[in-house]
Parts: C-alpha cells; sequence; structure tokens
C-alpha cells in the first residue's frame, strides 16, 4: 500500500466519522424535540401516538360528516 492510498483511506474513514457524528447529533435532536413537545422518546412511541392520532382525526371527521347531514337537513336551502 502506498502512503498516497493510505493517506485516501485515512481521509474517508475521517469524513465518514464526521458524517456518523452529525447524524447521531440530528437524531438526539429530533428525539429531544419528541421528549419536549410530546413526551415521547422512542421510535415505537412515536408510531404509537400517530396511531391514536389518526384514530382521532377519523372519529372527528365522522362526527364532523354528522353534524354537517344534521345541519343541512334541518335548514331550508331553497329559501337562502
Amino acid at each position: 500500500m502506498t502512503s498516497q492510498k493510505f493517506e485516501e483511506i485515512k481521509s474517508s474513514i475521517v469524513s465518514a466519522t464526521k458524517k456518523r457524528d452529525m447524524a447521531e447529533g440530528a437524531k438526539n435532536k429530533i428525539t429531544e424535540n419528541w421528549q419536549k413537545e410530546f413526551s415521547i422518546s422512542s421510535q415505537e412511541e412515536v408510531e404509537t401516538k400517530l396511531a391514536d392520532l389518526e384514530k382521532e382525526i377519523e372519529a372527528d371527521k365522522i362526527k364532523r360528516n354528522k353534524l354537517m347531514e344534521k345541519l343541512e337537513s334541518s335548514a331550508d336551502w331553497s329559501s337562502l
């Protein structure tokens, strides 16, 4: 192995290490934000929270549709 090849490999390792450290820092920041905003700290908790919120949204849509139907049936739209 030439000294040039060795330096290239060394440079690649240093670059990869920096990228890994940056990614780890970003991951930690995201996890901290989850903890602050939603009181969750893991991917599993995020998935559970997301599923719960999607169920709430669907329930709210059903409720909204029922209320709209009730409103429409109670108004005489032809007189407007």
